[in-house]
């Protein structure tokens, strides 16, 4: 737009000196007038011998609109680009509790992640994935919304893209509950708030979408009033133990009901992580 102005602006300037000099040009054609007083010649004039007032006159707007188109391309190159769309682009997932009827995702999640070498058996695959689901199903948060989360990572169109799951109920006597696939399995107290089940699609990892989840967690456990957030690792699992590691995680000797916990989750190290207080 300034560019155009100034080119605009030139132009017109240029115009008004052309017609002025074309009709001072016809009048002195038609006129005899005394010995004329000298009057210098515009600055911006440049005369050349033996060619007509009228065509130096062309030829000098011609020069004064070269020199405009390139004050504006300078311009332009000097006006810093136009800001981005005040519309950002959508964030590539977003993170919020899962429904009761999204557990059948979580379970393929869980199952594919912590089970990989049964994706082409046909028999054990669905038994784990039936197990799987049993347990979300029965620790589903109905009455224990505001201590206990299931959340979710989705995409643009829904997909379930990873999962976890964050418990922070005040511990059963001898654990509870009832497990329909699993009668006769012993029921023991986790250490509270215990972060659980992470699992992310594999064409999904390394998008950030494990720490978006940890970091929803631990914002949750900061909500409940809890200064510290527990988890396990099973002592094989390398990648997860650096990657706890990197995100403020320390190992724990066992104690109290961890001790009876470890004993049914077998190879499992106890981690901990110090939560920072709200708004600190």
């Amino acid at each position: 737009m300034r560019a155009t102005s100034a080119i605009r602006a030139v132009v017109a300037a240029a115009a008004l000196r052309l017609a002025f000099a074309a009709s001072h040009c016809t009048a002195r054609a038609h006129h005899v007038h005394p010995a004329p007083a000298f009057v210098p010649p515009h600055p911006g004039v440049v005369r050349h011998r033996g060619t007509s007032l009228q065509l130096q006159l062309q030829l000098q707007l011609q020069l004064r609109l070269d020199e405009a188109a390139v004050d504006a391309s300078a311009i332009e190159e000097a006006v810093p680009p136009p800001p981005p769309s005040a519309v950002d682009e959508p964030p590539p997932f977003q993170i919020r509790e899962a429904a009761f009827d999204e557990l059948g995702k979580a379970a393929d999640l869980m199952t594919d992640g912590f089970y990989p070498n049964l994706q082409n058996n046909p028999i054990l695959r669905p038994l784990r994935h039936l197990l799987e689901l049993e347990r979300l199903q029965g620790n589903f948060p109905y009455d224990d919304k505001d201590r206990h989360f299931y959340l979710a990572a989705y995409n643009g169109d829904g997909e379930m893209l990873g999962f976890c799951d964050l418990d922070g109920r005040i511990p059963k006597p001898n654990g509870g509950g009832f497990s329909l696939l699993s009668p006769f399995a012993p029921r023991v107290n986790r250490p509270q708030p215990y972060f659980s089940d992470l699992s992310v699609r594999p064409d999904h990892r390394r998008r950030g979408i494990a720490s978006a989840l940890m970091s929803a967690a631990e914002e949750r456990a900061r909500r409940m009033g809890f200064e510290e957030l527990y988890l396990g690792v099973r002592s094989t699992n390398e990648e997860a133990l650096q990657m706890y590691s990197r995100m403020g995680y320390e190992l724990i000797v066992p104690y109290g009901d961890m001790l009876a916990f470890l004993e049914v989750q077998k190879d499992v190290r106890m981690l901990r992580r110090s939560l920072d207080p709200l708004g600190g």
